[in-house]
C-alpha cells in the first residue's frame, strides 16, 4: 500500500520479453483507484502510467506476448482499457453493448491472451461470464458462463494449452456453493 495515495496493488503483469518492466494495477476502497503504475527497474521505482484511466480500480492486467507494448487492463466497473504504447496512454475498448447496463457494469476479473494468436483476448466478467474478441478487442462474443448460476461472480481465470486448449475459471464460492468451471476452447 502507498500511504500517500491509499492505493493497493490489485494486479501485476511482467513483460515477457524484459522482466525489468512491471505493471501494477491499483485500487483503494470500492470505487476508488489510481489506474496503472509502471516500473522499468524490476519494481524498485514506479511511475504513474494511467493517462486515459484516472480513478479506476484495475483488477487485472495482461501483456501481449508478441507485442509487449500492447497491454490490457480491466477495472472493477467493467471497463477494459488497451494501450499500444507501453502504458503511456490508454483507450477504453469495452465500451460496447456487451459490457453495458444490462449487466450492471460487471467487474472484470481476468484477461488472458492466446500466445499463438494474441489478438484473441479472453475476458472474464462478473455476471456476464467469459467473452472473447478475435480482433484485438474490437468486437466481442459471449462464450458462456456456468449454466446453473443466474448471476455468477468470479475469482480467477487461467488458460491451458496442452493437451487440449481450455480455460479454467474460479467461481465465487459464496454463490450457490460453486467452485470452478472449465470452458473448452474450440
Amino acid at each position: 500500500q502507498d500511504e500517500s495515495t491509499g492505493a493497493y496493488v490489485l494486479s501485476l503483469a511482467v513483460d515477457p520479453t524484459d522482466s525489468r518492466v512491471v505493471y501494477a494495477g491499483t485500487g483503494g476502497f470500492v470505487g476508488q483507484g489510481h489506474g496503472v503504475y509502471k516500473s522499468l527497474d524490476g519494481g524498485l521505482s514506479w511511475s504513474a502510467a494511467n493517462r486515459g484511466m484516472l480513478d479506476y480500480r484495475i483488477t487485472c492486467l495482461a501483456i501481449d506476448p508478441l507485442h509487449p507494448q500492447t497491454v490490457y487492463a480491466g477495472s472493477d466497473t467493467g471497463e477494459l482499457f488497451k494501450s499500444t504504447d507501453g502504458a503511456a496512454s490508454w483507450i477504453d475498448r469495452a465500451n460496447t453493448d456487451l459490457f453495458e447496463p444490462s449487466y450492471n457494469h460487471p467487474a472484470i476479473r481476468g484477461i488472458a491472451l492466446d500466445p499463438a494468436r494474441p489478438d484473441s483476448i479472453y475476458v472474464l466478467a462478473d455476471y456476464l461470464g467469459l467473452v472473447v474478441s478475435h480482433d484485438g478487442a474490437g468486437n466481442w462474443t459471449v462464450l458462456g458462463r456456468p449454466e446453473s448460476l443466474a448471476s455468477p461472480r468470479f475469482t480467477a481465470l487461467a488458460m491451458i494449452f496442452h493437451p487440449q486448449p481450455g480455460i479454467i475459471v474460479g467461481v465465487d464460492p459464496n454463490i450457490d456453493d460453486s467452485g470452478g468451471w472449465i470452458y473448452a476452447v474450440r
